[in-house]
């Protein structure tokens, strides 16, 4: 267990963070994805109050056409956030004890998070198959990952650019492109097995949800169960034991030695024999002695970089959610492995979103700001969740 002091010095650091604006949670963000309802994930700790607060503040940049758009350094724009909120905002409800409570607050919000998952479907579906795509790597979990280096230089070919900047030069055609209301498909899109592996875990939890207050949701099941099915049919890699992103243009899937080829498993996607051998994939791959686990990219890649968030630093999100993945397929040692290390890792070096994987190799591992308000709240959750909680406490949905 994580000693007593630094637990304590965790729900301190929350609560101090829920009180903070989103100026001031601006040098926190690491990725342009973490928002205040980032602090729904402190269950209990957070009053009902406050999370409506919350939650009133994200809907009100809801689009009419649904979209939840990102929003980078306090401006709006045309991209999409990460398909998080459905299952974060389930994983609030649950800790909701009223269960009157949760039925009128699961109410107020169901029929925003169906919009915004619809505008997914209708307007990022482009091949009728059930998988959405991404206009740039920032919609991604991973925005810096080496899984866009090939697709972003196969962009940079064909348009003939000769900025260095591929990404930032890319951002800037397709807010154009958008705002135009343009074909930003055709300049780069791709199947990001992330993001889609989130919005199935985000349709299980409004499924959940729907059901609760007795909604129609055939036609969210209609959804997962075509992604899920696509997922298997075109994204997996039997030889590799990942899934792949697909690039719309070039028609290929970029191998590389992200982590987000195994998050997957979040969501349930793949059956029992595929995710041990996404297990047998994460230890070839992420395990090396004298190493925390788990770094964002292959520790045996020649493009991983250890110091950097998405090509190879730990992120202590992704170090959550993919202990829920296995623990889902009860492959309980290894998500305990990502548990203990994360919990050193924080006893050791204090609260931050990503760390340096190599042990005893610099005084602090952390990376980026300390006392880091998301990192607070992702780790209550973390550190008080059993890897066995997965067939103790949740059905599939579907």
């Amino acid at each position: 267990m994580m000693k007593t002091r630094p637990m304590h010095a965790i729900s301190t650091l929350y609560q101090s963070s829920v009180e903070l604006t989103e100026d001031q949670l601006l040098t926190f963000k690491s990725e342009s994805y973490y928002a205040p309802y980032f602090f729904l994930l402190g269950g209990n700790k957070l009053s009902l109050e406050k999370a409506e607060i919350i939650l009133d503040t994200l809907f009100q940049h809801q689009q009419i056409d649904g979209r939840i758009p990102l929003i980078i350094n306090g401006d709006t724009t045309p991209f999409n956030q990460p398909p998080l909120h459905a299952g974060i905002i389930w994983q609030y409800a649950q800790s909701i004890e009223d269960k009157k409570l949760a039925k009128q607050f699961i109410k107020k919000y169901f029929e925003k998070l169906v919009q915004a998952h619809a505008y997914w479907y209708e307007k990022r579906e482009m091949e009728e198959d059930g998988l959405v795509v991404i206009l740039h790597p920032l919609e991604s979990l991973l925005p810096a990952s080496c899984a866009w280096d090939e697709t972003l230089m196969a962009w940079k070919k064909r348009t003939e650019i000769s900025d260095s900047d591929i990404s930032a030069s890319l951002f800037k055609k397709q807010t154009e492109l958008l705002h135009a209301s343009g074909k930003p498909e055709k300049e780069w899109a791709v199947k990001d097995p992330v993001v889609n592996t989130l919005l199935c875990w985000s349709n299980e939890a409004l499924i959940s949800m729907g059901k609760m207050i007795r909604k129609n949701v055939s036609e969210i099941i209609q959804w997962n169960e075509l992604a899920l099915y696509s997922m298997n049919e075109q994204l997996w890699d039997e030889e590799y034991g990942i899934y792949r992103a697909y690039d719309i243009n070039t028609k290929e899937l970029p191998l590389s030695g992200s982590i987000g080829g195994l998050l997957p498993l979040l969501a349930g996607i793949p059956v029992q024999e595929q995710a041990e051998a996404m297990l047998g994939a994460l230890r070839l791959n992420f395990e090396k002695p004298d190493y925390y686990k788990l770094a964002s990219n292959s520790l045996y890649a020649d493009a991983t970089q250890v110091e950097l968030p998405s090509r190879g630093a730990i992120s202590l999100f992704l170090n959550w959610l993919l202990f829920q993945g296995l623990s889902r397929f009860d492959l309980i040692d290894f998500a305990e492995q990502i548990k203990n290390d994360t919990r050193m890792l924080v006893s050791e070096y204090g609260y931050y979103l990503h760390y340096l994987p190599q042990k005893d190799l610099v005084k602090n591992c952390g990376i980026g700001k300390g006392n880091n308000p998301f990192a607070a709240a992702i780790l209550i959750p973390f550190m008080n969740t059993d890897a066995s909680f997965y067939q103790e406490t949740s059905e599939d949905p579907v």
